[in-house]
């Protein structure tokens, strides 16, 4: 298996101890660059494994795993060559924003649906900070997430290269929406629902 480039290990309820020992056993092998481990509940401790072990990892699939903002921070600290990050239905809220915030090379990144105990989500201020940050992006969906105008605004603005936006359930008004019609010209799906 040393030429394996990619794994998908989804659905199978692995644990942290699971992401734990995938880590250990794939991080020696030279071109393993994508990895799916999404609804394996890893939680921050799986996610800091990965992050420590398998560095090189250009795509990501962290859905729906009991992931906060410790586990993002580890992701966004180590997997700097991160292009495709999906890290939708998690706990991260505003401080793993600020995290993803860093990861500058990314091109697609889902994180609908994202909160601390479905009280705090991203938030307008995490969607700006991804907005100025992250403007390399083609695809981005950040629905879910309580962004409202400000958010809204500051992607319409900041994130011109934008061909796939989903920012539904956000409670957007006519401003936010306007923004969005009038600067991402370069757009082919969009979801303002």
């Amino acid at each position: 298996m040393t030429s394996l480039t990619s794994l998908d290990v989804s659905e199978n309820r692995i644990g942290p101890d699971g992401a734990i020992a995938i880590a250990d056993a794939f991080d020696t092998l030279p071109n393993f660059r994508s990895l799916d481990i999404r609804r394996n509940f890893i939680e921050d401790g799986g996610a800091i494994a990965i992050a420590q072990k398998l560095t090189d990892l250009t795509s990501l699939n962290i859905s729906d795993n009991k992931i906060g903002p410790l586990g993002v921070d580890a992701i966004a600290k180590t997997l700097k060559n991160l292009t495709s990050l999906d890290g939708n239905e998690n706990q991260i809220g505003l401080d793993g924003a600020m995290a993803i915030a860093n990861l500058t090379k990314l091109k697609s990144l889902n994180i609908a649906g994202n909160s601390s105990f479905r009280a705090i989500k991203i938030g307008p201020e995490g969607a700006r900070l991804i907005a100025e940050n992250l403007t390399n992006l083609t695809s981005l969906n950040i629905s879910l997430n309580k962004i409202r105008n400000i958010g809204a605004i500051a992607i319409a603005k900041n994130l011109t290269n934008l061909k796939s936006l989903d920012v539904s359930y956000n409670d957007i008004r006519p401003e936010g929406a306007i923004a969005i019609a009038k600067n991402l010209t370069n757009l082919k799906s969009l979801d303002v629902s």
